[in-house]
């Protein structure tokens, strides 16, 4: 029978003070926090003792038991917070219009600010958080996340939630994982997705997910693409975009503060088409907006979160020239043309969304985005080019190797001429070109092929 104060249980024990201690706790859970540590505190003094007591199992026991229940409340809350939103008689109203597949109880049901009454809907909606809060929970309290690369988790692992708000761009972006070996998620990170979405389609399905919540949001939107396609303009999609912005900083809970970052927008051959012009061409309001979407990230609070490095899509399937640009890339100097490989539809008249193999690269690019914004990882420089421009400087500056690295000369068999035999071979070169230069001046234009050969 193994010892209950063992290595493993030590070193269980340590990593779970720490987890306790920086992981962040409700306020309805205060007073558990402080047993928790005071037990986690008990396990530490039982550990550096070494005794062999019964104590330490107890405290491990408990002290999971506690972080289950708290993943359990926690889901609680977040049901009670959808539930908030809803109508009084949505049950009845579900019963009367719940007569296709694609009723989105979310947005059909919710009254907010952007639509104060119910309306039923009929869409796509691709929602992390109506998974998570009916998923079983273990005896941890940890659920399987299908699409986090480490799971099982528990409910909301870190202190603020990255939420990712998408339109078809990025709806169900990591596809099979098993066709695609993609690995999951390096971040649990929330999304929102609705094929063919508007921006303000997507500000209700935020309220009513996310409207009544207790917790900071880190948001990253890709949209506007849908707004484009029914003929909106510039300035309206942009007055949209702000009041979204303003929209996630009026949710954001006591005494914390939201971020949100807008991604550029795709140039499908569709909308546009950079060469060739066409009726209905939109290709300078897009770069227009994507410009107008560089200000407004520009514009939001950076000391905290700098959402000036989110994602620029709007190079995104297109082909660049090989020659080196004049101007900067964002302003498609050297990208004159669609690259027809990277889009799902076969015919240019109908492209509108990318491949599904480039999908996968925008939502690993927003993953970074995040993983960069906590500073998991450290960003090296401002912008795309400017980090490729590193990179290379890097690569070659490995591949370079120092004087001091370098091989000296081997030795060799053969001697070096004296300065006097030099000398004698200057004044013998110096001599025959001399000879030459007479002899073609003193011959006709067109030799012999004997004199040429002597």
């Amino acid at each position: 029978m193994r010892r209950l104060c063992s290595k493993s249980n030590i070193y269980q024990y340590t990593y779970l003070l720490i987890y306790v201690q920086t992981m962040e706790v409700d306020h309805i859970h205060a007073e558990n926090q402080g047993k928790i540590q005071q037990q986690s505190m008990e396990v530490d003094q039982t550990e550096n003792q070494g005794t062999n007591q019964q104590q330490p199992l107890e405290n491990w026991t408990d002290i999971q038991a506690e972080l289950a229940n708290i993943s359990k409340d926690r889901q609680e809350i977040e049901k009670e917070a959808i539930l908030h939103v809803k109508g009084s008689n949505y049950k009845n109203f579900r019963e009367t219009h719940n007569r296709s597949y694609k009723y989105c109880e979310i947005c059909s049901e919710a009254e907010t600010r952007e639509r104060n009454y119910m309306k039923p809907v009929y869409h796509k909606h691709g929602s992390s958080k109506t998974y998570m809060i009916n998923a079983p929970l273990d005896k941890k309290g940890q659920y399987f996340c299908y699409t986090c690369k480490d799971s099982p988790h528990r409910i909301h692992p870190r202190q603020r939630s990255p939420l990712l708000i998408s339109s078809s761009t990025l709806h169900d972006w990591q596809g099979m994982r098993s066709y695609t070996g993609y690995t999951g998620d390096a971040l649990h990170m929330d999304f929102i997705t609705i094929p063919g979405g508007t921006i303000k389609v997507l500000k209700h399905a935020l309220l009513a997910e996310y409207g009544a919540g207790n917790r900071a949001l880190d948001v990253c939107c890709v949209f506007g693409l849908n707004d484009l396609l029914r003929n909106r303009k510039v300035a309206d999609i942009v007055a949209d975009m702000k009041d979204f912005q303003n929209t996630v900083h009026r949710i954001a809970p006591p005494g914390k503060s939201n971020s949100v970052a807008i991604a550029t927008i795709i140039i499908p051959p569709k909308l546009a088409e950079i060469e060739d012009d066409f009726e209905g061409n939109r290709f300078s309001d897009i770069v227009e907006l994507n410009h107008q979407i560089k200000t407004l990230n520009q514009d939001q609070p950076q000391e905290n979160f700098p959402v000036r490095y989110a994602p620029q899509f709007h190079t995104w399937g297109l082909a660049s020239r090989k020659r080196k640009p004049k101007f900067p890339r964002n302003l498609l100097e050297g990208l004159p043309r669609h690259r027809v490989g990277q889009w799902r539809e076969e015919n240019m008249e109908d492209m509108l969304h990318l491949n599904d193999k480039t999908r996968l690269r925008m939502g690993k690019a927003v993953i970074a985005y995040f993983l960069a914004l906590y500073s998991i990882t450290e960003t090296v420089a401002a912008s795309k080019p400017l980090a490729i421009a590193m990179e290379r400087k890097s690569k070659r500056a490995k591949v370079k190797k120092p004087k001091s690295m370098k091989a000296a000369k081997p030795e060799t068999k053969f001697k070096f001429m004296s300065e006097e035999e030099r000398a004698k071979k200057k004044l013998l070169c110096a001599q025959m070109i001399q000879f030459l230069k007479a002899h073609s001046q003193n011959q006709p234009s067109q030799a012999a092929p004997s004199q040429v050969q002597q």
